[in-house]
């Protein structure tokens, strides 16, 4: 048994073996300072060959034909030295853009390392260190020019040294290494670099001793750094306080190249342990003067640029810095980015740049980690991203004070949008208050504060004034309109108000004149719903049809849910029937569930029982709550199926279940329950007319009940017996009175049934 069992698992471990290798290898990137880096996630035990041939170099994989993912490379690379990447099923083919090569090596057991360099500085690298267990082995792991497979068993586990953030003293401690081998002379040279980094080093605080005995003699302890740091992919920002020391030193290395000082000057960190930025290397007001603009940036410009032609990075940093302080976020990004090198320095720049031109930074990934700093930095990591999670911290008041502080020019576009932040983060008061940073001023509001204020104002429930803000930032016809016009009719359906006609030929002229903008597809939205609330509804579905074509990729199943919410709530029969059949033909089953609902409920008022039941089918998607029990039990009602509807109703205390299970009795002939359950709902005429079909009808219909208790009456009343003669004339006229009232009776009982023949509670 046993045996089997170990049968049967090898076996499954074998199958799982093979999907798991079947499958492309991922192919990930990431940008260093000298070279660029690919990583190749492989199984382990994988053999593999590296060729370096002219203007290329080819990887090849022993045993692996599914091909590589080579989608992501150059998310994270430029072309400066990788021109471009092909794959083959068991191979790719890296094509040098510069007179690179590759150096490659296995980092663990997973993983395949390819470093794309210029020939001259191939064994360079800032990132790895390596200690061959076997002195035959190359040190940096090059492969030849020829093909040379690297078996497993002939590979041994590497080391790295350290993974010092100070790059200059990785670099020295790599070429301590490798002129060990070579002449004294080098070997002093490489010592005193050494020495001197380790010292700049200390006196910044990056090192620190430890205080801790060492044991002798050393023993080999666990890597001092996360072997993910060799896929440069994976963007993270490491707490500087985290950092282990490696078993058997006496140093701890830090992590950044840049401590964070505040104006006190001691230490500042966020939550998760990362040092905040300088804030002297945000404060936009030290940027600028009271100078004219001419005269700052001419000044600037006049030195960018030596007698040999070498551009000074001193001074492009200077000017880029004054080109934003009046706004300019386009010509601040141009200047930063005629040097590689120099953007690379100063994301900070790069990413406030982007705020400046287009609102947010573009893939921010450097300012967002400071939004708890308590200092300038705070308001430029709010505004690095389109919206901030909630779930994030956030330094509302460093903001705040940040955003009163700046230029006037400055304050009017970054305190709108930095209110917008707020509001979406779910703090309306600090919104409001960074908008009276520009409201308390004699300046008129710009349209973009206008805009703002009037999503504040339908925030808190002013919908009134919401709605008037945005028609005069739509009626002033700049930038911000056509955003305006979007959220004038959202506030229109969120109010479930009417729109005139005029608004959606305004919208529709809007979509058409931005069509290919980003802003193109929410004005065609807008339009489809303008057409619904005006009660176009034709020509709503004629639009809803064109953005379909359009944006089917980006559609919202909310414009179609809107919109036959819309129609549902407002259309003529005839006309509501119309679209409905007309959607249910290929569509209506995507539509989200609360507009099913609202659809069934109408179809069954309209009496399309069974259409209702199609809309609502079996969808898991529908949650199963009372109403829609009792919205069931109706559907199961018209369509003659009581017991299921008195079984929807089960459990449920409320009067829309008392009254289905009532209908349910009275379907199924249970006459006397349903006039107990009427009469104690207080529906008199509904539970007289199902006493009166009861077969105890004479007992439970009341004496003083309209007509019913009359018929009771006439039908409880008992016929002399008495044959004498004597009287005859009395009795003769008394019957002819009784038979009169009867006839009357009778006649109001037969109206009654009629009229009453169509309420719910009789059928």
């Amino acid at each position: 048994m046993i045996l089997k069992y170990g049968l049967i698992m090898g076996a499954f471990l074998s199958v799982l073996a093979v999907q798991s290798a079947a499958a492309p290898i991922g192919v990930r990137s990431g940008a260093h300072e000298g070279f660029s880096r690919l990583v190749l996630d492989v199984p382990p035990g994988t053999d593999w060959a590296v060729e370096n041939k002219d203007g290329l170099a080819r990887v090849t994989v022993a045993g692996h034909a599914d091909g590589f993912d080579i989608s992501n490379v150059f998310d994270r690379i430029d072309r400066s030295r990788v021109a471009d990447v092909t794959a083959s099923t068991s191979s790719i083919d890296i094509q040098f853009a510069c007179e690179c090569r590759v150096t490659a090596f296995e980092q663990g057991a997973r993983m395949i390392v390819l470093d794309v360099s210029e020939a001259s500085a191939a064994v360079q690298k800032d990132e790895q260190i390596e200690t061959p267990s076997d002195p035959s082995r190359p040190l940096s792991g090059i492969a030849e020019a020829n093909p040379i497979a690297l078996p497993r068993d002939a590979r041994t586990q590497r080391t790295g040294v350290a993974y010092a953030a100070n790059s200059n003293i990785a670099n020295a401690a790599r070429q301590l290494d490798q002129t060990a081998l070579a002449d004294n002379g080098r070997l002093q040279q490489a010592r005193a670099q050494i020495t001197s980094e380790f010292s700049i080093a200390a006196s910044r605080g990056l090192l620190s001793p430890k205080t801790r005995t060492i044991d002798l003699p050393l023993t080999q302890g666990r890597p001092q750094i996360d072997t993910r740091i060799f896929d440069s992919s994976a963007q993270q920002v490491m707490p500087a306080d985290t950092v282990t020391p490696m078993e058997g030193s006496n140093l701890r290395i830090t992590s950044s190249a840049d401590i964070a000082i505040n104006e006190r000057g001691s230490s500042v960190a966020t939550s998760l342990g990362i040092s905040c930025a300088d804030p002297k290397t945000m404060n936009v007001n030290d940027w600028g003067s009271d100078q004219p603009f001419s005269s700052q940036i001419s000044g600037y410009r006049n030195l960018l640029f030596s007698e040999f032609d070498r551009l000074n990075t001193d001074a492009a940093v200077k000017l880029a810095r004054a080109y934003l302080y009046f706004g300019f976020g386009a010509e601040a990004r141009q200047i930063l980015s005629m040097d590689a090198q120099l953007a690379r320095d100063n994301p900070a720049l790069i990413e406030i740049a982007e705020i400046m031109e287009y609102g947010s930074a573009n893939n921010a990934r450097y300012l967002p980690n400071f939004t708890e700093c308590d200092t300038a930095v705070a308001l430029w990591a709010i505004l690095a991203e389109p919206s901030i999670d909630t779930a994030k911290q956030i330094n509302i008041k460093a903001a705040l004070r940040t955003v009163t502080a700046l230029p006037m020019h400055l304050r009017r576009f970054i305190a709108p949008e930095l209110s917008r932040r707020l509001l979406d983060y779910g703090d309306p008061d600090a919104a409001a208050a960074a908008l009276r940073s520009v409201e308390r001023t004699a300046e008129p509001m710009s349209p973009n504060a206008n805009l703002a204020r009037a999503n504040l104002d339908l925030a808190q429930g002013k919908v009134a004034e919401g709605q008037e803000r945005l028609a005069k930032v739509v009626s002033s016809n700049v930038e911000q309109s056509a955003a305006a016009l979007i959220q004038f009719i959202d506030s229109h359906l969120d109010a479930d108000a009417e729109i005139d006609q005029s608004v959606a030929t305004l919208v529709e002229g809007y979509a058409l004149q931005m069509r290919d903008e980003p802003i193109g597809a929410e004005l065609r939205r807008a339009h489809v719903l303008a057409l619904g609330k005006s009660g176009q509804f034709d020509a709503a579905f004629d639009a809803l049809d064109r953005v379909r074509e359009r944006d089917a990729a980006s559609m919202d199943l909310t414009l179609k849910s809107s919109i036959l919410t819309l129609l549902t709530q407002n259309g003529e029969d005839i006309e509501f029937l119309d679209h409905v059949f007309e959607q249910m033909t290929y569509s209506l089953g995507s539509v989200k569930p609360r507009a099913k609902v609202k659809i069934a409920r109408r179809l069954v008022d309209l009496g399309f029982a069974r259409e209702a039941e199609t809309v609502l089918g079996a969808r898991e998607d529908i949650p199963n709550t009372a109403a829609i029990k009792i919205l069931r039990g109706q559907i199961a009602l018209e369509l003659g199926r009581p017991f299921e509807a008195e079984a929807l109703a089960y459990g449920i205390d409320t009067p829309e279940a008392d009254m289905l299970r009532a209908r349910a009795k009275r379907q199924a002939g249970a006459y006397e329950a349903a006039h107990t359950i009427l009469e104690d709902l207080g529906e008199q005429d509904a539970s007289a007319h199902s006493a009166w079909l009861a077969n105890s009808w004479t007992a439970l219909v009341r004496e003083d009940a309209p007509v019913f208790g009359q018929i009771a009456r006439v039908a409880q009343t008992e016929l002399s017996e008495n044959t004498e003669l004597q009287g005859m004339l009395s009795r003769t006229s008394e019957a002819i009175s009784e038979s009169a009232a009867a006839r009357a009776t009778i006649r109001d009982l037969l109206r009654t049934t009629t009229s009453t023949a169509g309420q719910s509670p009789a059928n």
